[in-house]
């Protein structure tokens, strides 16, 4: 089923942005021309966005972080933004004051996304740590370094990746003095520890938890899947859920490869953020014994592989590498890989490591973009999906230039399907 065509509306232009001859049609969110939304004061330099990361599909509106590009090779701390193709709003940026104090808000990162509210942390002025929530209207404190961890010992000492649904907030958060990662969940008005360093593992009596990935988390209906990591390397060793108040193994370094060779070796290879959450269902990557990266899909205590360089690639892809991020809703993935082509010539000159940009519905394959894509005025060299990339159809990516890194911007784009729920896709 092909992929809808869709307007990009933007103040007012109708226009096509298709990324290659035949593929869909994208809305451009945002890109390097786009002026700062939310403007500096008089007498301070207006500049316009770039440097996104984490775009984030709801319905038709999209949620991103950007810089703010002064001047040329001058960039500052920008703000979290939301837009649907038409002028952008803003969730939050450097001259936002921070709730409960502390001055403006400075750098944002752990963005996550749900049921329309957002959640993220950030250093204020006053250089305290902080984690908030918009609810949609306005920002709300939920934590700050001076508050006491709930696992007794001493304050928090900085926040790491957050997973917001409804009013629940899963969030990796560190202690001051031992500095231990701790994976923490805020609902009802209190918060709880889930898993740290030393507590024990499920499943494997003996052994404890030894690094709680501060980069990894999704949360849906009160389930939240994370990553374990080995303390001296800082490398994923398991993948763990937690729902009920029970906390239990996805899976680890000692698994067998469904449809593939020996154990997992590793659980992530790209550096990319690595869990999808659909319906109790988990989305990772997995490396098997012959060292090829798939992707792979826990479900009510089954795993299955759902794609890999030896079993349903994409059309015209001799080998997957790696993977720059996915996402699932219903029947459909759609991931970025970087891959190798099948015939010799398919790479564009001047070019390297090719990306494809993929949605994998029932029907098959489709193409959204790939390296050497002209897409909005420029070809394109990188691509990346975000946690939270594919809602309803709709997927936000982000791409850059070959040519600059701060050219670029978020896009999105429609997958036309009809979903495991019933939904259907535009």
């Amino acid at each position: 089923m092909p992929i809808s065509r869709i307007a990009l509306v933007l103040f007012g232009l109708v226009l096509g942005c298709a990324a290659h001859a035949g593929g869909p049609t994208i809305v451009r969110i945002a890109n390097h021309t786009t002026p700062n939304p939310g403007g500096y004061p008089p007498g301070y330099p207006q500049g316009t966005l770039s440097g996104f990361s984490r775009p984030m599909a709801d319905g038709d509106q999209v949620t991103f972080r950007a810089n703010v590009q002064l001047q040329p090779n001058t960039s500052t701390d920008g703000g979290i933004y939301r837009g649907d193709g038409g002028p952008l709003t803003v969730i939050a940026d450097v001259f936002t004051s921070t709730p409960g104090g502390g001055g403006n808000l400075g750098a944002q990162w752990g963005i996550s996304l749900g049921a329309e509210r957002v959640a993220f942390t950030a250093l204020t002025q006053a250089s305290d740590y902080v984690l908030l929530a918009f609810d949609g209207a306005s920002l709300l404190r939920i934590a700050d370094d001076d508050d006491p961890a709930p696992s007794g010992s001493h304050p928090y000492n900085g926040f790491g990746m957050t997973a917001i649904d409804g009013d629940d907030i899963a969030f990796v958060a560190w202690e001051q003095v031992s500095y231990r990662p701790g994976l923490y969940l805020h609902s009802g008005g209190g918060t709880t520890l889930i898993a740290a360093g030393g507590m024990p593992l499920p499943e494997d009596p003996g052994h404890n938890f030894q690094r709680i990935d501060g980069d990894n988390l999704a949360l849906e209906a009160g389930l939240i899947a994370f990553v374990h990591e080995n303390s001296s390397a800082e490398e994923p060793i398991g993948i763990y859920r937690h729902s009920g108040g029970i906390t239990s193994r996805v899976v680890d370094l000692s698994t067998p490869v469904p449809g593939g060779t020996g154990s997992f070796t590793d659980l992530q290879i790209s550096g990319h953020p690595m869990l999808a959450l659909d319906r109790g269902r988990i989305l990772f990557e997995g490396v098997d014994g012959a060292g090829k990266p798939g992707l792979y899909l826990a479900e009510n205590g089954t795993l299955s592989r759902v794609l890999s360089t030896d079993a349903n690639r994409p059309p015209g892809v001799a080998t997957i590498h790696s993977f720059r991020g996915f996402d699932l809703h219903g029947q459909v993935v759609v991931f970025a890989a970087e891959v190798s082509w099948a015939r010799s010539g398919e790479q564009p000159q001047g070019v390297s490591g090719p990306i494809v940009l993929c949605a994998l519905t029932p029907a098959g394959y489709e193409f959204i973009a790939r390296t050497g894509d002209a897409l909005d005025g420029y070809v394109v060299q990188s691509l990346y999906l975000s946690p939270h990339s594919f809602d309803s159809g709709r997927v936000a990516f982000e791409a850059h230039s070959q040519a600059d890194w701060n050219i670029g911007g978020v896009y999105r784009t429609t997958v036309d399907w009809i979903f495991g729920d019933g939904t259907e896709g535009p």
